[in-house]
């Protein structure tokens, strides 16, 4: 199943509602129909019903509150919890990777290029990675350019001092 499901309120508190029952946690509509009366919701009944739970996040505490809320639950029934996450938040969420409380991680522009790599797919995760690392290489190019100036103006700088000095 794909897609969004809308805005789940109220925090851990929504999060633990969504888990326990998320019929009751999100009512939202589609072409004026719940989503539930979708050809691919109607049978979802509970949240292990779902064949993988994957959460997009580029916030620390909003991961760290879905592993804490659903891992168990899901981890019970066999169902995978994937989580694709900003760069800065995966030194919070790597640990639950680990002691395997998520089943799949992709963290980062590198962690996407280097999915879309495996995968054998072409995608923004790669053109963008590029474009960062042309980025990355003209800040450097810049830093040593700026170094060479700051350099020569140092020694013209000493120089001059040591000519004053003779005079």
């Amino acid at each position: 199943i794909g897609g969004d499901l809308g805005y789940l309120p109220a925090g851990a508190t929504g999060m633990l509602s969504f888990v326990s029952a998320p019929r009751n946690a999100v009512t939202g509509q589609l072409d004026g129909k719940s989503f539930w009366a979708q050809p691919l919701l109607m049978n979802i009944t509970k949240i292990t019903d779902f064949s993988a739970v994957l959460i997009l996040t580029d916030d620390v505490e909003k991961g760290r509150t879905w592993v804490e809320q659903a891992s168990a639950t899901l981890n019970a029934a066999s169902t995978p919890l994937l989580m694709a996450v900003s760069a800065q938040a995966e030194p919070i969420i790597y640990p639950y990777y680990a002691s395997a409380q998520v089943d799949g991680l992709v963290s980062g522009l590198n962690g996407g290029a280097t999915y879309e790599r495996l995968q054998g797919q072409a995608g923004l995760g790669r053109e963008y990675w590029h474009a960062d690392s042309i980025g990355l290489f003209t800040a450097e190019i810049l830093m040593v350019i700026g170094a060479v100036v700051n350099l020569m103006a140092g020694l013209r700088a000493r120089q001059k001092i040591e000519e004053e000095k003779q005079e």
